[in-house]
């Protein structure tokens, strides 16, 4: 039988979390058949050895593929999409995990039900590495569903977690340019993917997000980058997005514009200068904007104090949320 699905995952000195992450993969239960790509980029630590012991106990499902020398995070993920040979790729970084054993056979299910879309993500839980707890619950959307079509999505980040998505091969085969020159891959493959096809949601909790895990992006970006770090991260951002909307002919155009306006006004607030609409692409950028737009930007530059009220709102009614979901799950088991 042929396989259907390729589960592909990327690793570097994951030694503490990519045995979970393997174990999920092995866990699952589906009527078709699948395969377990992992890329390991010479890991410092013992992540290797940990791999090499679940693939000896599994030759004929995974498969581990390195090299001598460290090529990236990028790369890595070139060279085992390379291996694959599944009509669809689930992705789950050596960090994070499955926690459904069903959720291969869901996916797929929804996937094959709906071919306009390109990809398909779900919920997941968030757990901070550091004292293992629940922190939060990645839900943007409250019920299964296709996103609308003009439904501006990023992947890969806060919204979609890199570990709960399934996609169409195919679509990645020859990707767009400002693809191969983004910083961030995950961001722009969201991307590729939403000029692609629908974008399908399944509201099940079927993964975990770890944070704070120690040499991921997230905790260098936050602990670790200088504030030219991450003006350069947000300028690449902008290129990728600049390069996106060029691909996809404007269609995308209002919201390609509303998130640039958010990037240059944190690249402004970086370098120390806040009066955001001297600068000339804000501007241009901010004039662009519809009324009810333009007043959440206004609120947010210049009553600071009234949008720390409203945030600190939002922050209560979210903890209380989790408190009240977490309670919920707890029940169900």
């Amino acid at each position: 039988m042929a396989v259907l699905v390729s589960v592909i995952c990327i690793t570097y000195n994951h030694e503490n979390y990519i045995g979970d992450a393997i174990e999920g993969f092995i866990m699952q239960q589906t009527d078709f058949d699948f395969e377990i790509l992992i890329g390991e980029d010479c890991s410092t630590d013992g992540t290797r050895k940990v791999i090499e012991s679940y693939a000896n106990q599994y030759p004929e499902k995974i498969k581990l593929i390195t090299s001598d020398q460290n090529v990236g995070m990028i790369e890595n993920y070139r060279r085992v999409y390379a291996k694959s040979s599944g009509k669809y790729i689930a992705e789950c970084e050596g960090d994070d995990y499955w926690t459904d054993p069903q959720k291969l056979q869901k996916q797929v299910d929804f996937m094959e039900a709906h071919p306009e879309c390109s990809m398909c993500f779900h919920a997941a839980e968030v757990i901070d590495v550091r004292n293992n707890t629940r922190v939060a619950y990645i839900r943007p959307f409250n019920k299964t569903h296709i996103l609308p079509e003009n439904n501006f999505f990023y992947g890969g980040g806060p919204k979609c977690p890199t570990a709960s998505v399934i996609y169409v091969r195919e679509l990645m085969k020859n990707p767009p340019q400002f693809y191969h020159e983004a910083l961030v891959g995950d961001f722009a493959f969201s991307l590729v993917m939403l000029a692609s096809g629908r974008i399908g949601y399944m509201d099940e909790v079927m993964s975990v997000r770890n944070l704070w895990v120690p040499g991921s992006w997230v905790t260098k970006y936050n602990h670790e980058s200088t504030k030219e770090d991450k003006v350069h991260h947000l300028q690449g951002m902008i290129k990728t997005l600049n390069g996106f909307n060029e691909f996809s002919h404007g269609k995308w155009e209002y919201e390609v514009q509303k998130k640039k306006l958010e990037w240059c006004t944190e690249i402004r607030a970086l370098l120390g200068d806040k009066h955001y609409l001297k600068d000339g692409e804000i501007k241009k950028l901010f004039n662009q904007l519809v009324l009810k737009d333009k007043m959440e930007y206004v609120l947010c530059w210049y009553i600071p104090g009234m949008n720390n009220l409203y945030e600190n709102f939002r922050r209560t009614v979210k903890k209380h949320l989790l408190r009240v979901e977490t309670e919920h799950h707890q029940a169900l088991k």
